[in-house]
């Protein structure tokens, strides 16, 4: 089964919650599943695209044997119209990346792009697509519970 994650954050940011999606990546990865992960150029906390990034609109690298597409966005952090910002560009740029990354039978997205997880199914063109918010999940075994066909549990 492919996995295709819609995400803003991912590593090498820090956070608990780039922490927790590398993990739970991982081990989908371990149980012989296909995945793949739509992001942004790294930039936070510093609220600046980290420089090895800098300048680009769009790259593919692999990290861990996972293909990873980055997209350019708007960097800033705290509140305001540059928040606003820096979500709206990514919300439009990674599109880009759902183009690229093929055709996927699971869509996962953070809560803040489930809004449009639907059109990014459609682009993705996988008529079966099932998708997923983790935020509809508590915990690391049901979330893996939830996606896996063989209900294996995340140890």
């Amino acid at each position: 089964m492919k996995f295709l994650f819609l995400t803003q954050y991912f590593a090498p940011e820090a956070g608990a919650a780039t922490l927790r999606l590398a993990a739970i990546i991982r081990q989908l990865r371990r149980l012989g599943h296909d995945v793949e992960v739509v992001t942004a150029m790294p930039n936070y906390p510093v609220g600046r695209i980290f420089d090895a990034y800098r300048g680009k609109f769009y790259t593919c690298e692999t990290w861990e044997g996972i293909r990873i597409h980055r997209v350019w966005l708007y960097a800033a952090i705290g509140k305001g119209w540059r928040r606003y910002l820096n979500y709206l560009s990514f919300t439009l740029l990674s599109f880009f990346g759902l183009f690229k990354a093929g055709k996927a039978d699971c869509l996962l997205s953070n809560p803040l792009h489930s809004a449009y997880r639907c059109l990014a199914s459609f682009i993705q063109g996988c008529e079966t697509c099932r998708l997923f918010s983790m935020s509809q999940t508590c915990g690391r075994t049901q979330y893996v519970t939830t996606l896996s066909s063989t209900e294996t549990e995340l140890s």
